[in-house]
């Protein structure tokens, strides 16, 4: 029975542990995330303005105040 305990626990830990090698950086995703959301933009004829901070919007209705 220890025998089994140690073995799954070394192979907990084996592949538990191992390094993630297909992430990106924050500003790696976000150059990512930026294509995808121009070719959506572009593909369904949505004209969005975007904010200095990256954020894209669409103003469907205008309001007064």
């Amino acid at each position: 029975m220890r025998k089994i305990f140690y073995i799954l626990s070394l192979l907990v830990l084996a592949f538990g542990c191992s390094e993630k090698t297909d992430e990106l950086s924050d500003a790696e995703q976000l150059q990512k995330d930026i294509v995808i959301i121009d070719k959506w933009l572009g593909e369904n004829a949505v004209t969005a303005l975007s904010d200095p901070s990256g954020l894209r919007y669409n103003i469907t209705v205008e309001g007064t105040g």
